[in-house]
């Protein structure tokens, strides 16, 4: 029996010893992308609503983020510095005796706004045994606050305890956990959150209208605590074509490329390959400068069609399309894609172009890389015998062979769909360019919602900005692509 004791004492005193300390991640927290928004310490990464610093109601004590206002303390609700779209977030609390507070996400900071809860959504703190809004379904712990009933599933813990809280919010879908019970799972896109919304209190409101925002907690003065606060975001990946900045590329790539990631941009799409060279460096060398500042060599733009339909097997031309797989391989790309080339006037012309491309794009899926072919408008336009040089090319390449990028913008300026074209020829555009006149979204004349909402027919892979005309300086404007897809709630996080 004595031997089972000490046993026993030696397996807990292990257990206490590799505790996880409150307020802290693991190493394989770290390594999957957790931050802490809660030091634990301090009030830092926190500030009160259209101002600066924190009300002197809330504190940090033993570890807790703590509200109460006794003693004449200043309430208001406290935000995060920063605004997040798509994200995990894990909140711990407890709550005082008959008290109330919540947490608040996609909260938009603004003048034009009073208060927080005027554009968040809350995942109500109460307690439900003595709480004043205990009667109201919708107002229990746990629920959406004033919209989703959790009279099933809302299920706190006794007052002084701490309660788990989890929040999945991805894509316009957001999910509440309460103690490990879903007790909301709403999508803020359609038209069934609409109505949800206008039989609510909010529904004269710009509520829940922002899909990137700051995540607030509030002062309903009463006393609550909060600890372990973590979010894991879900970062929109994004390409961008180089060819937008290439004003100054050429006299200060590393410059260029470095300004490119700190603007959110993920991965990037060559515009100057030639002599098994990308931008006058060696295909690794410029996979290495792209990965030092955390971006993806994805793909590029080039080529070499020959005009003359003799030339477009001939041994010269084979060379160099060998070169140049062998280059894009090297510098790590997933796709390789003509940017456009001559318009045949043959049928007969324009199939043995489509020959060439079946057998480039067969040496490519060798090596471990995808062949294309990018639009602008010409392609719809140009007819020879009659037909649509942009539908004959689909019908006579080989879909394992060759995928489109497709050039929303040039597809729409020759008055087609971009979606007829998914539907007709579904799992074809592997990239998509997504251009506008000018900066993206600001011309009002692509249907960008729509493009989007039907990627997946499409066979949407990545997405690649590119911006060729500005009413900005181009870094602005590029930066301006950016935020404009990295805000919409149609776009996802990643293909």
């Amino acid at each position: 029996m004595r031997n089972v004791v000490t046993l026993l004492l030696v397996l807990f005193a292990v257990n206490a010893a590799y505790a996880q300390k409150e307020n802290t991640l693991t190493q394989e927290e770290i390594k999957d992308g957790w931050k802490l928004l809660f030091d634990g310490q301090t009030l830092n990464g926190w500030h009160r609503y259209n101002g600066q610093g924190t009300p002197s109601g809330w504190t940090v004590k033993n570890g807790e983020l703590n509200f109460n206002k006794a003693g004449g303390k200043e309430g208001g609700d406290i935000l995060t510095d920063g605004e997040y779209d798509n994200y995990d977030l894990r909140i711990e609390w407890k709550i005082s005796k008959g008290g109330n507070s919540g947490i608040f996400v996609g909260v938009k900071e603004d003048p034009k706004y009073s208060l927080g809860f005027l554009t968040g959504i809350e995942m109500q703190v109460l307690d439900n045994i003595d709480g004043g809004d205990r009667h109201d379904p919708t107002h229990l712990a746990g629920a959406m606050y004033d919209l989703v009933d959790a009279s099933k599933t809302s299920k706190p813990r006794k007052v002084g305890e701490w309660n788990e809280v989890r929040i999945l919010k991805n894509n316009g879908q957001i999910t509440f956990w309460l103690n490990d019970v879903m007790t909301a799972n709403v999508n803020t896109l359609g038209a069934e959150w609409k109505e949800m919304v206008k039989k609510s209190k909010f529904k004269d409101w710009d509520f829940g209208k922002y899909q990137k925002g700051r995540i607030e907690l509030q002062d309903h003065g009463d006393e609550v605590s909060f600890r372990n606060i973590k979010i894991k975001t879900f970062e929109k990946t994004i390409g961008l074509q180089l060819y937008s900045l290439r004003g100054e590329i050429g006299n200060d790539f590393d410059g260029v490329i470095k300004a490119v990631a700190d603007m959110g941009y993920k991965q990037v799409e060559a515009a100057s390959y030639g002599d098994g060279k990308f931008y006058g460096m060696a295909p690794s060398e410029y996979k290495k400068k792209l990965e030092a500042v955390g971006l993806e060599s994805l793909s590029s733009h080039t080529g070499n069609i020959p005009s003359k339909p003799e030339e477009l097997f001939s041994e010269a031309t084979m060379k160099w399309w060998d070169q140049c797989i062998a280059a894009h391989k090297e510098a790590g790309m997933k796709y390789l894609v003509v940017p456009g080339m001559h318009h045949p006037n043959t049928l007969d012309h324009l199939k043995k172009v489509c020959d060439l491309f079946n057998i480039i794009g067969e040496k490519c899926k060798a090596a471990g890389i995808k062949f294309g072919y990018h639009n602008h408008a010409s392609e719809f336009t140009h007819k020879p015998e009659d037909k649509v040089m942009y539908d004959y090319m689909l019908q006579n390449t080989n879909p394992e062979y060759v995928f489109f990028e497709m050039d929303i913008y040039w597809v729409v300026m020759a008055q087609q769909g971009p979606v007829e074209y998914f539907k007709k020829y579904p799992g074809r555009f592997k990239l998509l360019h997504v251009k506008d006149r000018k900066e993206l979204g600001e011309s009002g004349m692509v249907d960008f919602a729509t493009v989007f909402n039907n990627a997946a027919l499409a066979g949407v892979e990545n997405l690649v900005v590119e911006v060729e005309q500005y009413d900005y300086a181009p870094r602005e404007s590029v930066k301006m692509s950016f935020d404009y897809l990295s805000s919409s709630p149609y776009v996802k996080a990643k293909y």
